[in-house]
């Protein structure tokens, strides 16, 4: 039997210019079908759900760098009408060549030969250079020493460049963009964030436990997109997106604090262009 689809028709946004909460009310049907998004507010997918890209599975590699910024990349060309449906870009070629490209150090390289990289830089990496689509480029879930780049890639004659991009952090602006297109943030990457379930419901940070285990240890910040925002019983949060496959959360989606997520990048202008 096939999974159910967790998305429904669209509905409209609030015309409300300064509250990016309003509309919630007026809020009819959902584009998610789980009663868990029952106080998802609003998503940037509303008006757009063919821009909706599939939630990707990192495993125990560090590539959710390469894996999010590409994702939100292809969403946010597509939503702003460059392409019918999101096209897939190369995650693998941000995790080939950033370090090299961007001068990043390659440090805690995991078993699968990679290590994490900054948003900046990853951001950066596709304004400079572009980016391949994934069909010529695919994503192999691993990193050789001296990767090649495929001889599909070297044939194609455009990649996809990121004109402009953002950082920013919290404010009431950014709840604003995310009604419009998904964003990238960071989040502390605690066991009990990686084993977080929709019984859950809002996850609300580490446990005590967890602080006193990580009192004298760094925690690695983990990627995710931001592709809405609601509000539970008074507790303001986002709506992310994952990459750790469907299984995590809701079919790959949670709903985080919103005290709890950092750091958000995410692009203001995108264009296919001669390598």
């Amino acid at each position: 039997m096939a999974k159910p689809n967790p998305f429904m028709s669209k509905r409209k946004l609030s015309d409300a210019d300064d509250d990016p909460f309003a509309g919630a009310k007026k809020r009819k049907i959902s584009i998610f079908s789980s009663s868990f998004f029952k106080n998802v507010t609003h998503t940037c997918y509303d008006d757009s759900p063919h821009t909706i890209t599939p939630v990707q599975d990192q495993d125990l590699a560090s590539s959710c760098a390469a894996l999010n910024a590409t994702a939100v990349v292809s969403e946010k060309h597509c939503l702003d009408g460059k392409s019918e449906f999101p096209i897939p870009l190369s995650s693998q070629e941000i995790v080939d060549h950033v370090h090299e490209k961007m001068n990043l150090a390659r440090e805690e390289i995991d078993g699968f030969g990679m290590s994490g990289a900054s948003m900046k830089a990853t951001f950066e990496y596709m304004k400079r250079y572009g980016v391949y689509t994934d069909k010529v480029y695919p994503y192999m879930g691993k990193r050789s020493p001296i990767p090649v780049i495929p001889d599909t890639a070297l044939e194609a004659t455009e990649k996809l460049y990121v004109r402009r991009f953002s950082l920013m952090d919290f404010s009431r602006s950014l709840l604003h963009i995310i009604r419009e297109q998904p964003v990238v943030g960071l989040v502390d990457g605690y066991p009990s964030f990686v084993k977080y379930k929709h019984r859950d419901g809002i996850y609300k940070g580490p446990t005590v436990y967890e602080l006193q285990m990580f009192r004298d240890k760094k925690v690695k910040p983990h990627c995710v997109q931001v592709v809405g925002i609601g509000v539970e019983e008074g507790e303001l949060f986002f709506l992310v997106k994952n990459t750790h496959g469907e299984t995590w959360g809701c079919s790959g989606y949670g709903k985080i604090s919103m005290k709890l997520i950092r750091h958000f990048t995410f692009p203001n202008e995108t264009e296919f262009a001669g390598v």
